[in-house]
Order: C-alpha cells, then structure tokens, then sequence
C-alpha cells in the first residue's frame, strides 16, 4: 500500500509524523504467510523470509532511521495459529534529543500461534524525550519470546544520559488476566541509579511463555552478579523473565540470546536461527 500525502502528514496537534504498520500472519499449507499487510507513513517491512520450512522472519523499517519528538510510531501484529513468525529490526533504533514534544511508540501484539518479538536496541540520545508502550496479548496456546533492549546514552560516543525524560512501559495479557505488567521512568541522569538501574548505561529484558520451572533451573549458569553486569532469572507462572544490567549493548544482546538458544526449541519446537541481517 502507497501511504497518501494525508498519512504522510505531521500527527494532529503535534510536530513529528505519524506512522502506523499493521501486520496479520496465517497458516496456510503448512507454511506461514503475511495475509495482511497495511501501513502508512515512515513504517514499512521487508518481505517475508523462509530460512525455516514452517515458520518466517520479518524486517520492520523505519527508514528516516531515528525518532524525534512528537512522531508517533504504531505497530500492530497478529499472529493467528498455527503460524510462527520472528519480526526484528535490521538496526538500533535511535530516538532523539527533544527540546518540546515526546515521541510515542506503540506496540500492540495479539498471538494466537507463536511470535518471537526481536528488535534491536533502542538508543536514547541525551534529552531524547520518550513514551513507549507494548502490550503483549497471548490466546490460550500461544508461544511468546520477546526481549527489550534499552541504552541510555551513546555509550560508544562517551555520551551519558544526562537529561531528558523516558517513560517505558510493557503488559503481557492472557485471557484478560494480566500476568506481566512494569513501567520503567527515567528522569535525567540520575535516574539511571534511582529507577533501579543502578547507573549501569544498558538494561534489557527477556520475556518467554510457555516455560517450565525445570527450563528455568537448567540455565542459572547465566545469571550472574557483578560490578560490570548483572543478570537474574525468574519464573512467574510458566512466564520467564530474564533481566539484564550491563555496560554495553554487545554484552546484553549476548546474555540474551544465549537464553533465546536455550528456551526456543521448547517453545517453537527447533533450534534458534539468527536472522541474517544481524550479522551485517
């Protein structure tokens, strides 16, 4: 679908641009397919990959490659079942200092079948003024792996997140009951220490279900706790979640797929295939 000039205009009341995706994936002859594909403005996605013989992996682009203050970025997906589908980023997404407006990016997945939700990180430049939302709706059945990756700061710059405001908030939903539910505020830099991060630069979280607890025990081996990173495992019902305090983004995408190649084959039934565009 070609966005109109209208969707291309700057959301209502507000300086930046509105983008919406929407995505719907089905089954269909043992295979997964993109059924419905609807997008406008700076939102779009490569076409679906197959390096699986059931299941597929999808690009979402962004091209401007940043986020600035007042844009709205919507993304829904559904995923009836039986199908599987990995969606990812081909890179960081850099979200922008802000003197006025915040940037709004939505997330709304619904999974009946199996999803495995895999951005790369999201940068926060210094004064980068942000509200984000993902909510995670599971069906009975459905498989869900997902992480966040979050850098506060252009570590690799000696940038620091110094000021700005960051409002990040994610809901896992089943059946209507909310299983999962958090909401992280960073205010300025020294929120880095008060909001729980303990001033480590990079925090990440891993999010998988169905898990049993004996999945869960067969990978204490990867926590660990240390000045230079920490990292812990729980199970909540038969939700895991993996957090991840660290000094640089390679470490946190590291530890966690790590767990991804752990968890995967109990939860999509194969061994975890890495996306070729992270390798570029």
């Amino acid at each position: 679908m070609t966005p109109t000039s209208a969707a291309l205009a700057p959301a209502s009341g507000r300086s930046g641009w509105r983008g919406h995706l929407e995505l719907t994936f089905d089954a269909e002859q043992g295979r997964t397919i993109l059924s419905r594909r609807s997008r406008s403005g700076p939102l779009s996605v490569q076409r679906p990959f197959y390096p699986e013989q059931s299941g597929t992996q999808v690009y979402i682009l962004h091209p401007p490659g940043g986020v600035v203050g007042g844009d709205v970025l919507e993304i829904e997906t559904e995923v009836n079942a039986p199908a599987e589908v990995l969606v990812t980023t081909p890179g960081a997404a850099k979200l922008y200092r802000s003197e006025g407006d915040s940037a709004e990016i939505r997330n709304d997945l619904r999974v009946a079948g199996r999803l495995e939700w895999l951005p790369q990180e999201n940068i926060f430049f210094n004064g980068a003024r942000v509200r984000q939302r993902t909510r995670i709706t599971l069906a009975p059945g459905a498989g869900f792996l997902g992480w966040e990756i979050h850098c506060f700061g252009r570590i690799a710059a000696g940038e620091t997140f110094e000021r700005g405001h960051l409002d990040l908030g994610t809901t896992i939903v089943r059946e209507d009951y909310p299983v999962f539910v958090e909401r992280l505020r960073v205010n300025d830099g020294g929120s880095l220490a008060s909001a729980g991060l303990r001033g480590f630069p990079v925090c990440a979280t891993f999010y998988a279900t169905p898990v049993s607890a004996e999945l869960r025990d067969s990978m204490r081996d990867l926590q660990c706790h240390g000045a230079e990173e920490c990292c812990g495992i729980t199970l909540v019902e038969d939700l895991l979640i993996v957090r991840y305090l660290g000094a640089n983004v390679a470490a946190a995408r590291a530890r966690l797929e790590q767990v991804w190649q752990r968890v995967r084959p109990a939860i999509i039934g194969r061994e975890a295939v890495p996306p070729r565009i992270w390798a570029t």
